[in-house]
């Protein structure tokens, strides 16, 4: 379950924490001290609202960069960020 924790930043009863930037086009995620920036694309014809695309890549931010992401725990990644941005509204 996600709940508001700043006014971008929503965390997760599950151990995340998605901090939505979609009007710059990404939305950080965070699972303790691991860190990825993942883009996000306006949906046509709509201001506020974004999406990820399915094939996006997601690599951890330094220190961790070289960390390999298996294919099941980026497509988790990438549904618990669609999931926060239906939860601010933003898809």
């Amino acid at each position: 379950m996600l709940k508001h924790i700043l006014f971008n930043r929503d965390r997760s009863d599950e151990g995340f924490t998605v901090k939505l930037r979609v009007f710059n086009g990404f939305v950080e995620y965070r699972e303790e001290d691991h860190v990825a920036v993942i883009p996000v694309y306006p949906l046509i014809g709509q201001v506020r609202w974004s999406t990820v695309r399915d094939a996006t890549p997601i690599i951890w931010k330094e220190p961790y960069s070289s960390e390999p992401i298996e294919e099941q725990r980026r497509r988790k990644i990438l549904e618990r960020i669609i999931e926060a941005l239906r939860f601010r509204g933003c898809s």
